[in-house]
């Protein structure tokens, strides 16, 4: 009988078991898939109960914000198009109260959205609207976001020296922003450390109050002590007499 030489019955196996692991990845990665699609479906519904409720309540702030959870949603899952339509009503509702914060917020959400799509125009249009109220209204914490993206965007277009200076910009704020966390890190520890501090003072009140009522105690039985003495030295004398 003919025998393949090993190395050949090697290939084989080799193939045959890359085969098995591609095919056990395929199988994880649906897995995944789905369990992720299940994720965004739970997110859907929750977000759109939210908005329900918050239209029952005549919330506007909080239907803008439900609208645009939805459309962050619609645009992870690839529905350009429907988390476009979700960015715009939520824009619309905050352009009606003047939310400003939000405004900004959802000018950098709809800039993010046409620069995924490659809608540069539309995104450069997004990112100055957003820059322009995001520094009226000094929101250091959007203006990071949007220079970050207005980096991406320059670069892209091949605008290497906005891209450069518009990098030294998202830097600056950033820097902004670290600055503001560490001075709340400082005003919690400071918080924190004078809360500790108070108590120590309490305890140690509370411990003198303590010593001195014992000697108070001790006082008192003392006095007892020295009058029930006296008082028994009386009653001697006079029996003596």
């Amino acid at each position: 009988l003919f025998k393949a030489p090993k190395k050949i019955q090697l290939n084989r196996l080799e193939k045959e078991k890359a085969i098995r692991q591609s095919n056990e990845v395929s199988e994880m990665m649906k897995v995944a898939v789905n369990a992720a699609y299940i994720k965004y479906n739970e997110a859907l519904a929750a977000f759109k109960k939210s908005y329900d409720l918050k239209l029952q309540n005549k919330d506007t702030t909080g239907m803008a914000n439900a609208l645009g959870n939805i459309g962050i949603v619609y645009r992870d899952l690839g529905q350009y198009q429907k988390a476009k339509e979700y960015y715009l009503n939520s824009l619309k509702l905050d352009s009606l109260k003047s939310n400003q914060y939000n405004l900004v917020s959802s000018y950098i959400s709809i800039a993010e959205l046409h620069y995924t799509e490659k809608k540069y125009s539309e995104t450069k249009t997004y990112l100055q609207k957003a820059i322009e109220l995001a520094n009226k209204i000094k929101a250091l914490h959007y203006l990071d976001d949007a220079y970050s993206l207005y980096t991406k965007y320059d670069s892209l277009i091949g605008d290497y020296k906005s891209a450069f200076e518009h990098q030294k910009l998202f830097n600056i704020y950033k820097n902004e922003l670290l600055k503001e966390d560490r001075l709340k890190q400082m005003d919690k520890l400071e918080t924190v450390f004078s809360v500790k501090e108070k108590e120590q003072q309490i305890k140690l009140l509370n411990a003198t109050s303590e010593i001195n009522e014992l000697k108070i105690q001790k006082r008192d039985k003392q006095l007892v002590l020295f009058i029930a003495i006296s008082v028994l030295l009386v009653v001697l004398l006079g029996l003596s007499i």
